[in-house]
């Protein structure tokens, strides 16, 4: 029997000094709930398969020097909220302290 396992695997890059990166990366965290939740809007990023192949990162968006990137892992296409995204980065609109050190934008400061 074999799984087949298809994800988006969700990357920030920054390239500023910490007192700048928090202000992009969680000016990207809102802008991608507000965009996820307006009409019209799709509420899925969708990695395509097969043109996503061979690793490639796409751009899902960016603020500054701050870059949001997908990365498909599996090899099928796949889709995930841009809420889900925006929890990745930080931990949910309206997240604990404790969801806050488990996402992305706490990494620096939490061994990530």
């Amino acid at each position: 029997m074999m799984f087949l396992f298809t994800a988006v695997r969700i990357i920030v890059l920054v390239s500023h000094t910490i007192p700048f990166w928090f202000e992009e990366i969680a000016y990207v965290a809102g802008y991608l709930r507000f965009y996820g939740s307006q009409p019209g809007n799709p509420q899925f990023y969708t990695v395509p398969w097969p043109n996503a192949d061979n690793c490639i990162k796409w751009q899902v968006t960016t603020k500054g020097s701050t870059w949001v990137m997908a990365k498909l892992v599996g090899n099928d296409t796949a889709g995930v909220t841009f809420d889900d995204i925006a929890n990745t980065i930080d931990g949910g609109a309206k997240s604990t302290l404790e969801q806050k050190a488990a996402a992305l934008y706490s990494c620096d400061t939490n061994g990530g």
